[in-house]
């Protein structure tokens, strides 16, 4: 039996994006912030990104990943 993936929102910058994946710096997971650090994230585990529309409103982009994802890369 395949229990549900959980997503965790992650709010930094992205930088590049691939066909297969995302370079992220990562300021925010969730509410709770951190000291930046910057991974690749697979496409392929990311439910949802946003980027911020206006840089001048320091605004912060967002991607939605599978908490597995997060957990091996030791942000949660």
């Amino acid at each position: 039996m395949r229990t549900s993936t959980e997503y965790i929102k992650l709010y930094g910058t992205k930088l590049r994006e691939t066909e297969k994946a995302v370079h992220f710096t990562v300021d925010r997971v969730g509410t709770k912030d951190i000291e930046s650090v910057t991974h690749w994230f697979p496409i392929s585990q990311i439910k949802s990104m946003t980027t911020a529309s206006d840089p001048v409103d320091d605004s912060d982009d967002m991607i939605e990943v599978a908490d597995w994802i997060c957990r091996s890369k030791e942000l949660v």
